[in-house]
């Protein structure tokens, strides 16, 4: 557990999702990651379903792919609506300031988006964490 923590943390807590997705923006450009989270999201969460009413009639591997990749596309949807309000804004400079010399631990997080659920419930989190602080 120590070696997990250790691989995810270098010396805080886990990168800021928002500021990931800023990240990205600046390291690869608005129209790349727009297109990577829009595909993504619609892309993770069509194969999905279609595995799933696959393996309803077929395999329980189907149903088991179908869940990961439906759950994998629930990780893209924070990231997709930050994309776009960090795009709307015009933002990614300043909000991803921070993290520029932080690149290895964003290199290194940014697989986590292929554990299901995770991106979500922690983009979830850090809003409520903003939202608490704003008020």
């Amino acid at each position: 557990m120590k070696e997990l923590e250790k691989w995810l943390d270098t010396g805080s807590h886990l990168i800021d999702i928002r500021k990931l997705v800023a990240l990205d923006i600046l390291l690869h450009g608005r129209p790349f990651i727009l297109i990577e989270f829009g595909l993504g999201t619609a892309l993770l969460f069509g194969l999905g379903f279609q595995q799933i009413v696959v393996g309803l009639a077929v395999s329980y591997v189907s149903l088991v792919v179908g869940f990961y990749l439906l759950f994998t596309g629930v990780n893209y949807l924070p990231l997709l609506v930050y994309a776009i309000i960090i795009s709307k804004k015009n933002s990614a400079e300043n909000e991803a300031e921070s993290e520029l010399q932080n690149k290895s631990k964003y290199n290194r997080q940014q697989f986590l988006v292929f554990v299901p659920l995770l991106i979500f419930l922690v983009g979830i989190k850090q809003e409520l964490d903003r939202w608490k602080q704003a008020h």
